[in-house]
């Protein structure tokens, strides 16, 4: 069966430019969808999102034959090796949606902030993967009042040069239908859960929808970031 996805991203308000960053691996079996949420870029370089994008497609690619969950973790290794001295103050939080449609099994590879949600046909998003926050230190569910706290802009677990922490790997339930989504702490903190205008938004907000039903309109994004074999914001992978 075929995915349709599309890619949503706006530079927020309080932003130089928009660091987020969306892609998609697309394979015989199985795909790789990706979320990325990094610093801002310094001065006259590339931005370390869309880097990071290119790395660990390239790194899927060229891996030995295996599991796709283990080619993943094994890509984030070989990436963050590449890019611990080029961005050696930078950081960045991710989120990697598996699907694997020979086997009908679905796992999010999580660090940081970036979340990983399903949405039934008729239904709200349920978000699926833990927040990695000061605000939520201890784990616990990330909630309305942690989003009020400035803590919550500083991550306990990401991508960043001095160490790679291992991310969260968790199976997921399997959905023959709905919508998957993806998002940055832009978009499913300051515009679902707070409630903010997405024109008064601080943060750069993105989302990347994936379902097996076409969607109505095409996606739009105010930046060059969004990383693909194919380059569009709204396209069939089968």
């Amino acid at each position: 069966m075929s995915w349709h996805w599309q890619w949503h991203s706006r530079r927020g308000s309080e932003r130089r430019s928009n660091a987020d960053a969306g892609g998609l691996l697309n394979e015989t079996t199985s795909l790789y969808a990706v979320i990325v949420d990094a610093n801002e870029p310094e001065h006259g370089r590339d931005d370390m999102a869309t880097t990071l994008l290119r790395q660990l497609f390239n790194a899927c690619a060229s891996a030995a034959p295996a599991p796709p969950v283990e080619r993943l973790l094994a890509a984030l290794e070989a990436t963050h090796a590449a890019l611990r001295r080029s961005y050696p103050t930078h950081c960045a939080a991710y989120a990697v949606l598996v699907l694997d449609d020979s086997r009908q099994q679905a796992w999010a590879v999580t660090a940081g902030d970036c979340r990983i949600g399903y949405q039934p046909d008729t239904g709200q998003v349920e978000w699926l993967t833990p927040v990695d926050t000061a605000a939520n230190w201890s784990a616990e569910d990330f909630t309305l009042d942690h989003a009020r706290q400035p803590e919550r802009h500083t991550l306990t677990r990401c991508m960043k040069a001095t160490r790679l922490a291992p991310p969260h790997v968790e199976p997921l339930h399997w959905q023959p239908s709905g919508t998957w989504h993806l998002a940055t702490d832009g978009e499913w903190i300051e515009r679902r859960l707070l409630g903010q205008e997405i024109a008064t938004l601080c943060d750069d907000a993105s989302t990347l929808l994936l379902a097996r039903q076409p969607f109505p309109a095409p996606g739009h994004s105010d930046s060059d970031n969004w990383i693909s074999p194919h380059h569009s914001s709204t396209r069939t992978a089968t």
